[in-house]
């Protein structure tokens, strides 16, 4: 699976995710982990390749300054 697609659901899903700040740390964790690496895939796209899935270099700053879900 893509780093792009993968995200942290299904992981701490379900009620005791909700309850259990340990499940929830781990999920925010995992969350900007997986953030980093996205980041670090995309940005070792070429100009073009970018292009081709609809952003530039310049987007990817606002891309990921967005702070994870929790």
């Amino acid at each position: 699976m893509s780093i792009l697609t993968h995200t942290a659901e299904g992981v701490f899903a379900g009620r005791a995710g909700v309850f259990n700040p340990f499940a929830r740390l781990a999920s925010y964790v995992h969350q900007v982990r997986e953030r980093a690496r996205a980041m670090t895939e995309l940005s070792r796209m070429s100009d073009a390749e970018l292009a081709d899935i609809g952003i530039t270099r310049s987007d990817l700053p606002r891309i990921f300054d967005r702070k994870p879900t929790r």
